[in-house]
């Protein structure tokens, strides 16, 4: 990040009162509840579709967003769960809201009681509401959309409120073991890292991996399994982030290898 970007996050949390609101966050408690069809969300009429659904994982938790669209318009929702108390969630806010080409966050603190912290776009501006809450954040946005995105987001509110438990039970449920092939891999050589899982299940989890490229490359990728091939020797470990889609709760585990010349 750079100077210019550390004085602008910082003007902007001045601005908002953001420390204070952050500090005043119930961190004994998390956010865990499955996501509503968003296609339900109040004010949305059959004509709507998903045009786009993307899961992925961010700073300390995991992000996913929901892309609607009737005709030209479009809402866009993104919601992003925290595997690591509030701070995380606290953080995908700051990023969504001063992320831009502009000299100062056009975003400020919304009149709208909104979890802990929620900030809004100026009235003259597309609409766009942003809040966190406990260990969530939430963006909701408008574009072209005749559709208040007010009472989507109490919508959302209200799913997270009704899914609040103790910090400590706020842990995925894994829906199966995790296997890898082979721990000690012959360069030119592949493993398989997989989670397994019920076949009800494979739909609603994913896996996110993470490694040195230098050393492993892909083959090929599943939702819940993917393969590796060596392409040097070494030791090195692969990161992988299981996630549950319909909570957006996830965990982390590391898988270690020794790639051995062949």
């Amino acid at each position: 990040m750079s100077p210019m970007h550390i004085q602008k996050v910082e003007r902007f949390k001045a601005r908002v009162d953001f420390d204070a609101a952050l500090r005043s966050e119930n961190a004994a408690q998390a956010v865990h509840t499955v996501w509503p069809d968003m296609l339900g969300a109040p004010g949305l009429d059959a004509g709507w579709t998903i045009a786009a659904d993307t899961t992925w994982p961010a700073d300390g938790g995991v992000a996913r967003e929901w892309v609607l669209r009737h005709g030209e318009a479009q809402i866009a929702i993104v919601l992003f769960v925290s595997s690591a108390g509030p701070e995380p969630a606290g953080r995908f806010l700051l990023a969504r809201a001063t992320e831009n080409m502009m000299r100062d966050a056009p975003f400020v603190k919304s009149p709208d009681r909104l979890g802990t912290l929620a900030v809004t776009m100026p009235a003259t501006a597309l609409p766009n509401l942003i809040w966190v809450f406990r260990t969530l954040c939430s963006d909701v946005r408008a574009i072209d959309a005749r559709v208040d995105i007010a009472p989507i987001a109490r919508w959302l509110q209200s799913a997270a409120e009704a899914g609040l438990v103790a910090a400590q039970a706020a842990r995925l449920r894994s829906p199966g073991a995790l296997q890898v092939s082979a721990r000690r891999v012959a360069v030119g050589a592949s493993v398989e890292i997989r989670v397994q899982a019920a076949t009800a299940d494979e739909i609603r989890y994913m896996i996110a991996p993470g490694f040195d490229s230098r050393l492993l490359t892909v083959e090929s990728q599943e939702r819940l399994a993917i393969r590796l091939r060596a392409l040097a020797a070494g030791h090195t470990t692969v990161d992988l982030r299981l996630i549950d889609t319909a909570t957006l709760l996830s965990e982390q585990s590391a898988v270690a290898l020794e790639l051995i010349p062949r």
